[in-house]
C-alpha cells in the first residue's frame, strides 16, 4: 500500500505506510529503501528528511547485502540508486555520484542505463535527485 501512496504523491500516507510495514517486519530491505526515496526525492520538501535518507539507505542495502537480495540488476540498481539520492540530498556529491556509478553498473538495460546517465550527470553538477512519483525505479 506505501508504494500506491507513494506514487500517487500521497507522501504522508505513503510514509505511514513504510513505517508500519517496517515495524511488522523489520527485515524488509526494500520498505527501509522506498522509505529513504520518499525521504530523498519527494518533490515536497516538507516529506524530504536527507539524514534519514541516508540512514535508512545504508540500512537497507546492508540488510539487502545479508539478505541476498542483490541478486539481479533492478533490486541492486534500485538499493545504489536510492542511496546516491540520499547522499545527493544532504549534499554529500561525491559519495552520491559514487552510489549512482554502482547503480550503473547494474543497469543492464538502454533505458534503465540512460536513466542512470541522466541521473548521474545531475549529481556531477551538485544538484539533487527530486521525482514526481514513486520510489526509484
Amino acid at each position: 500500500m506505501a508504494v500506491w501512496w507513494h506514487r500517487r504523491g500521497e507522501y504522508a500516507k505513503a510514509l505511514d505506510n513504510y513505517d508500519q510495514a517496517f515495524e511488522r517486519g523489520p527485515d524488509l530491505s526494500d520498505v527501509l529503501r522506498d522509505r529513504a526515496s520518499v525521504r530523498a526525492t519527494c518533490p515536497s520538501i516538507d516529506f524530504r528528511d536527507g539524514p534519514a535518507a541516508v540512514r535508512d539507505a545504508t540500512a537497507a542495502l546492508a540488510m539487502a547485502r545479508r539478505l541476498g537480495h542483490l541478486d539481479s540488476d533492478w533490486r541492486s540498481r534500485r538499493y545504489f540508486q536510492t542511496l546516491a539520492a540520499a547522499y545527493a540530498e544532504v549534499g554529500d556529491f561525491p559519495k552520491a555520484i559514487t552510489s549512482q556509478k554502482e547503480a550503473l553498473w547494474y543497469a543492464i538495460t538502454r533505458v534503465a542505463r540512460a536513466q542512470g546517465q541522466e541521473r548521474l550527470a545531475k549529481l556531477e553538477r551538485g544538484l539533487p535527485i527530486q521525482l514526481n512519483h514513486g520510489p526509484l525505479d
